[in-house]
């Protein structure tokens, strides 16, 4: 399917908001269900990010996203020696580890960090899992330049990660100022929770309806309306779908292309 953005304007400012210096709230979640735009709204923000923010993106589709990977990319992109009390914590745990380090192959960072969220009790992961994760956000805050941490598909989030982001990422966040976080997916965390919630704002994409809207789409795509007047055939067309972008995308598609036209 193409991808081509249409509206969605108030939106795309939240984001703008949301990435600036003086932001006020670092927290944006988008809901939206299937079809309905998100991902083309996602990739539209990639591409609005200032040249002095720093980004890590995940999909939660991949079903290898776990604590260890999250913490892994922060390290590709930032480096141990910008996460350097993390890096302190990653090693004492490393060597208290209660399992034999010497029997596992070492393969780089990702295996470091699982090696030290590993323990035997829920208990002792879990407060693995909170040193390692209070260590992150002390570096975070010492950046020099501001981190967007993006998150599509939050639905399918494993259950530790989602409690993780829910009961530990999120109610840190508010106190880094460094730090801007955008969820997606068809479902998001709660939005007004008493943590985070005044430092947060939510969107529910509920479809684009205004059929003006979708002229500079039927441009872009090349197509042709041939109905005296086109902002009348798009408005049937919005109605007919409840403004569902990915259907009306597909019903633009189906018109004939100008070129054709004689």
């Amino acid at each position: 399917m193409i991808e081509i953005l249409a509206d969605y304007q108030r939106e795309s400012l939240a984001f703008d908001e949301l990435c600036k210096p003086t932001a006020k709230q670092f927290i944006l979640f988008y809901e939206a269900g299937s079809g309905y735009g998100k991902t083309a709204l996602l990739r539209n923000c990639s591409r609005r990010i200032p040249g002095d923010m720093m980004q890590i993106a995940f999909n939660c589709k991949e079903r290898a996203i776990t604590i260890a990977e999250f913490f892994s990319r922060t390290v590709n992109k930032l480096g141990w020696e910008g996460l350097s009390e993390f890096n302190e914590r990653v090693l004492s745990l490393y060597r208290d580890v209660s399992v034999n380090v010497h029997d596992l192959v070492q393969k780089g960072d990702l295996n470091r960090i699982e090696i030290a969220l590993s323990a035997e009790s829920k208990e002792d992961r879990e407060n693995r899992r909170t040193m390692l994760t209070e260590a992150w956000f002390r570096d975070v805050k010492n950046l020099q330049n501001r981190l967007l941490i993006m998150v599509d598909t939050f639905e399918n989030a494993n259950s530790e990660v989602a409690e993780w982001v829910c009961g530990s990422f999120l109610p840190r966040v508010p106190d880094t100022p460094q730090l801007r976080v955008l969820i997606a997916g068809q479902k998001t965390p709660e939005p007004h929770n008493i943590e985070w919630g005044d430092c947060c704002q939510h969107y529910y994409l509920s479809g684009i309806k205004e059929a003006h809207e979708w002229i500079p789409v039927v441009e872009a795509m090349e197509r042709h309306i041939a109905y005296h007047d086109p902002i009348v055939y798009l408005a049937g067309i919005c109605h007919a779908f409840e403004g569902k972008p990915s259907e009306i995308i597909k019903a633009i598609e189906r018109l004939p292309k100008k070129k054709e036209q004689i």
